[in-house]
């Protein structure tokens, strides 16, 4: 499998400064998902890793997002784990869909599409429509964040298939059939799209207007059974009136002839039209059949979707996840329509600064809600916040160490202890130590604008670096006093940063 890894780490390109690992412990959740360890680690995704993960030493998950904002696959995420993957395989094929089915390690599955490196919005975009024409709206879509908050950011990863390769659970079908590594292989590289090829696709066997909402489309494919045919056909009636103009209730008409199983009868079809006719209503999102498809985020978008939001209690603007990295302060990380947005504590607290916020990063102004709803609005997603431990950078101890070394590996450092006087900075070759003065120090950090610490809070952050000393000297008929470190503590290659709990999918 050596010579295959080169090809995976191809295919699945993405986020190239941090991967996944996970390790199972054999036992599962209620809902049949395997349980384990899940871990992100900072550092370069290399051909090592896959060959880890193909032998079945070390299962690798991959970011799909680059810091660039671009994608070079995404998955659609079943987590259903009594999946019959044959027919699954076949409902794509009969929707033309380009996307290699594969089986997941608790049994569900993941729906991959690669591409040739487009926009991740545009990836998110187009699995989002499909996720909910195959009948699984508001499943888990990857990359699940178009854009990373900053550098320290890490998004979301995807356990990679084909872990232990010869004898793997996480295989690709082919007509109903596991595919070999190599096989699948040579199936999804010739399966990659540009943006242009996948915007041009058009979900197969639904008539609808362009541009209806993800709920219609998936009632369209899959039919809508008695007992819930008046809630779907004065939805249906909905985007009729949005679309056809005057037309709109003969429109009607054929998506009760196409759409219903039966069609309603023509009194009750009259009755839904004459209830479209008396004032200009809205879909009925909160009733069956609708709830069960519901994708407001993918709706938003559609032109004839929900558009601005869904009222008075509503800001506008979806927030997919909230992320708490444990630094002094907290900063949270809020995933808005796919974009992950860094905020402070005082920045959601105050929706006027909320909303600045928002606007700088995604272009759109959120709505103004009411303070205590607002809040309640607020509260209902700190409820399922997701904790990070902070990477020793994220902190300002951790930055500001990070300086340090930076100011310690300068190259107008000394080779004699009277450059403490000149340039305050002097490597001691023979003693493996760099010396330095801590005033020239202040003026770097300023320099670097790092102003979290200053004056005594320098000397106290300075008194945390493991193997510094301080003393004093008279150096060319002055009292100079400098501290030193051991040059091993501060070299660049030493400094990493630690394993990071990440929740894995």
């Amino acid at each position: 499998m050596k010579e295959l890894a080169p090809r995976f780490a191809a295919l699945f390109a993405g986020l190239d400064r941090a991967y996944g690992v996970y390790r199972t412990n054999g036992e599962r959740s209620e809902k049949g998902k395997a349980k384990g360890d899940a871990q992100t680690l900072r550092g370069q995704v290399t051909p090592l890793l896959w060959e880890q993960h193909l032998a079945g030493t070390q299962r690798l998950g991959i970011v799909p997002v680059t810091d660039a904002g671009t994608a070079h696959f995404g998955a659609i995420d079943v987590d259903t784990y009594d999946l019959d993957l044959p027919s699954l395989e076949h409902r794509v094929k009969t929707l033309q869909l380009p996307l290699v089915v594969c089986r997941s390690k608790s049994g569900g599955a993941h729906l991959y599409l690669f591409t040739t490196g487009v926009d991740a919005s545009l990836v998110r975009d187009v699995l989002t429509q499909w996720a909910s024409a195959l009948g699984f709206p508001g499943v888990e879509i990857f990359p699940k964040q178009s854009r990373l908050a900053n550098k320290d950011d890490v998004g979301n990863w995807l356990n990679m298939p084909y872990f232990e390769a010869d004898l793997t659970i996480t295989y690709a079908l082919y007509q109903g059939n596991p595919l070999s590594a190599g096989d699948f292989l040579a199936q999804a590289e010739g399966a990659r799209l540009d943006a242009a090829a996948l915007q041009a696709i058009e979900v197969q066997g639904i008539d609808l207007p362009a541009g209806a909402p993800p709920c219609l489309h998936a009632m369209a494919l899959n039919g809508v059974p008695e007992g819930m045919r008046n809630n779907a056909l004065f939805a249906f009636g909905v985007l009729a009136r949005l679309d056809a103009g005057d037309a709109w209730q003969d429109t009607l008409q054929e998506f009760n002839d196409k759409f219903m199983d039966p069609p309603l009868p023509f009194s009750e079809a009259n009755a839904v039209i004459k209830s479209l006719e008396r004032k200009n209503y809205y879909y009925p999102c909160e009733k069956p059949p609708l709830t069960a498809y519901c994708d407001k985020t993918a709706c938003r978008k559609c032109k004839y979707g929900v558009g601005g939001g869904d009222g008075p209690e509503d800001p506008g603007v979806i927030i997919d996840s909230i992320t708490k990295v444990l630094t002094d302060p907290p900063t949270w990380i809020f995933c808005i329509a796919g974009v992950n947005v860094e905020l402070d504590t005082d920045d959601f607290i105050s929706q006027t600064r909320f909303k600045k916020r928002v606007v700088e990063k995604l272009n759109r102004l959120p709505r103004t809600m009411k303070a205590n709803k607002w809040d309640q609005y607020v509260n209902a997603k700190l409820a399922a916040v997701i904790e990070e431990e902070a990477p020793e950078d994220a902190s300002s101890q951790g930055q500001f160490r990070a300086h340090l070394r930076d100011f310690c590996n300068r190259q107008s450092r000394g080779t004699t202890k009277e450059s403490l006087v000149t340039n305050g900075l002097y490597h001691d070759e023979e003693g493996g130590l760099i010396y330095f003065r801590s005033t020239y120090l202040e003026k770097y950090l300023d320099q670097q604008k790092f102003r979290e610490f200053n004056g005594r809070r320098v000397w106290a952050a300075l008194r945390k670096v493991p193997g510094i000393k301080h003393g004093q000297d008279l150096i060319k008929g002055r009292n100079i006093q400098w501290w030193s470190v051991p040059l091993e503590d501060v070299a660049k290659e030493n400094f990493t940063v630690p394993q990071i709990s990440e929740e894995e999918f």
